[in-house]
């Protein structure tokens, strides 16, 4: 019996996930079923695909939006036309949303505890999808929503419309079954909660182990932490050949510290393997912490809030403080590479912590070794970083403290309150932990995903289906043509 699918493509521009639709498409098509594609024509006011573009650029969304909806359309065309067997189309926001006007009340601009409030249907958390939006396009976890309200306002116009219009949608065409995108941004959030208050199966994509596959997660996204740890116990579980999961499991601490990343680009290719800080002095009790891109968990969830720390920053001056007032004791901050491309208010912030007695910050693009940290000091601290698992499986005491995707397995020792926060970090006897959850987790990272068929994947952002590379499309200006015609432009405007 053939079944009504609907794929909802939302994000055609960002790297391979547009040939991730395509991917599934073909697949169900393939199956027999009936499918049917919900996708941008250009109705979106606050299309991520420009705004996040329109920032990197330091231009405005009016300015490209031309041409890169012109240069979506035509991927997107392109992408279709690859496709063996029939499916229909429709737009991502019906005709009737299309007219609707959704006001968003100023009380819910002037905060973002405050926005996070906001939620539709009590069902969709559209306040905390938008904060997850804003922050990912400023790379700011501290981000003054007060300044953006007009980027707001319309996003919650798109949010609102597409959320309907996939109830509408899923009733109409008596949907058994949808796929969206990542599920947490402003509108994918908007597609997941509509299947979910429809009580109809959506699966997320994203990416996965290796660049040769991508990941499904059924009703929830891959930010879940208590469906996440299920994932990766019953992974384990359904792997009846003992070796090969301890194998695997391994392989993939092994992996991360030579250096061979087969799900995204390295951040050790600049590091020398062999370089310690200059201050290292292996008399004294030496501590990591090993931070995280604060910005990237900060507005999923109420899941992810900090169980002893308003911010990560917070913690780290709380952590500093206490390591300045020891003897024989030093305190190492790696701060992680991706923070290179937060704002720059994040970063001076960040530089304070090298004031402390007896703490060194080794920044972002440091050519000092993360492993060579790992194995030389006495005790790891993070505040979800994968490091805090790999120091537990390499034998180092580790602390947690903060949410992450492994909060909820055995390893990382976790504070019970604040006053343990200090205790655990000042013991110098504290036990490494061990745990058969740390295998369990490289097992599910190494392992995860659902290999294409379609799809010929590159690297991370590249790739080619059914033997075409859809970002290098003829008659299209590439994007740097488009920035120094936008400068052009400007230069012009102010002469």
């Amino acid at each position: 019996m053939k079944n009504n699918i609907g794929v909802f493509s939302t994000h055609v521009l960002w790297p391979s996930h547009f040939e991730t639709d395509l991917e599934i498409i073909q697949t169900e098509i393939s199956l027999g079923n009936k499918v049917i594609v919900f996708h941008c024509n250009g109705e979106l006011n606050q299309c991520e695909l420009i705004w996040n573009k329109a920032i990197k650029q330091k231009t405005t969304i009016t300015e490209l939006r031309k041409e890169t909806c012109n240069y979506c359309l035509n991927k997107q065309s392109m992408g279709f036309s690859l496709l063996q067997g029939k499916f229909s189309k429709d737009k991502l926001i019906n005709s009737k949303e299309t007219e609707k006007i959704y006001k968003l009340e100023d009380d819910f601009l002037t905060h973002s505890s405050k926005l996070k409030t906001l939620i539709i249907d009590d069902q969709y958390q559209v306040g905390w999808a938008m904060m997850s939006s804003l922050v990912s396009a400023y790379r700011d976890p501290f981000i003054d929503i007060s300044e953006y309200k007009n980027e707001l306002i319309n996003l919650y116009q798109d949010s609102c419309r597409i959320y309907y219009s996939a109830k509408d949608y899923i009733k109409r065409y008596q949907l058994q079954k949808i796929y969206v995108f990542n599920g947490r941004l402003s509108y994918t959030k908007a597609i997941l909660e509509a299947a979910n208050a429809m009580e109809i199966e959506c699966y997320v994509h994203e990416r996965a182990s290796t660049f040769s596959k991508y990941s499904l997660f059924k009703n929830h996204t891959v930010h879940n932490i208590s469906k996440f740890t299920r994932c990766t116990l019953s992974a384990w579980e359904l792997e009846k050949n003992i070796a090969t999961k301890q194998k695997l499991g391994n392989q993939f601490y092994i992996d991360r510290k030579n250096n061979v990343i087969g799900s995204w680009s390295s951040f050790l290719d600049l590091q020398d393997p062999q370089i310690l800080p200059e201050k290292w002095n292996p008399k004294d009790y030496n501590i990591t912490l090993f931070t995280s891109s604060e910005d990237e968990f900060a507005s999923i969830s109420s899941e992810w809030d900090n169980p002893f720390f308003k911010s990560q920053l917070e913690g780290l001056h709380y952590v500093a403080n206490i390591i300045s007032k020891q003897r024989q004791m030093h305190l190492y901050i790696r701060v992680h590479p991706n923070t290179k491309l937060m704002s720059s208010l994040y970063i001076d912030e960040l530089k304070k912590l090298g004031f402390y007695e007896n703490v060194s910050l080794i920044d972002f693009d440091s050519n000092i070794s993360s492993y060579k940290l790992l194995d030389n000091s006495d005790k790891i601290i993070t505040f979800g970083s994968t490091m805090g698992m790999e120091a537990v499986y390499w034998g180092k005491p580790s602390i947690l403290l903060g949410k992450t995707l492994y909060y909820k397995l055995k390893g990382p020792h976790i504070p019970l309150d604040i006053n343990d926060v200090e205790s655990l970090i000042l013991n110098k006897k504290l036990s490494t932990s061990i745990s058969d959850d740390a295998i369990k987790f490289g097992y599910f990272l190494k392992t995860f995903g659902v290999n294409y068929k379609y799809y010929n994947a590159i690297d991370y952002k590249s790739g080619k289906f059914r033997g075409i590379d859809l970002n290098k499309i003829p008659g299209v200006k590439p994007n740097i043509i488009i920035r120094i015609l936008n400068k052009l432009k400007k230069y012009l405007n102010s002469n």
